[in-house]
């Protein structure tokens, strides 16, 4: 319930994916890996739009050197023997090397840690909710 959930979007071909990324699956580029099948789909790299929907922000993410090891030092600050991890910011820096274009990226400000109507896991322990992170099409409708 902390994780980054990330929505790709092709609006020419209409190839999609979501993802959710955890700080090893942000280490092993499972968004990339992602945006990598979309583009052997028919996708161009430019044309992806990417959103990041709510997730544990870097104040409240504490990890310990075994984990930000993994992790660009610019996405990460050392407070005391603990480091506060910016998953989405090594995230975007990861799918802009691959093509992705810084203006077709969002996201959400929202912190699933601050704000008690998100679920967190590391607030609430085995007492957190889950999230569920949909896409679709809409028709316009009602």
């Amino acid at each position: 319930a902390d994780c980054t959930p990330v929505c790709l979007f092709d609006p020419i071909s209409s190839n999609y994916a979501l993802i959710h990324s955890g700080w090893r699956g942000t280490n092993t580029k499972i968004v990339n890996n992602a945006i990598q099948l979309i583009i052997t789909k028919g996708s161009k790299v430019e044309d992806i739009l990417v959103y990041f929907g709510p997730s544990i922000s870097q104040k409240n993410y504490e990890v310990d050197i075994d984990v930000a090891r993994y992790f660009s030092k610019k996405n990460y600050i050392l407070k005391g023997r603990k480091y506060l991890l910016d998953i989405k910011s090594q995230i975007r820096d990861d799918i802009i090397d691959i093509g992705i274009k810084f203006e077709n990226i969002y996201s959400s400000a929202r912190c699933t840690y601050d704000e008690p109507d998100l679920c967190s896991y590391r607030r609430d322990g085995i007492n957190a909710g889950r999230m569920i992170f949909l896409m679709g099409e809409y028709s316009g409708r009602d």
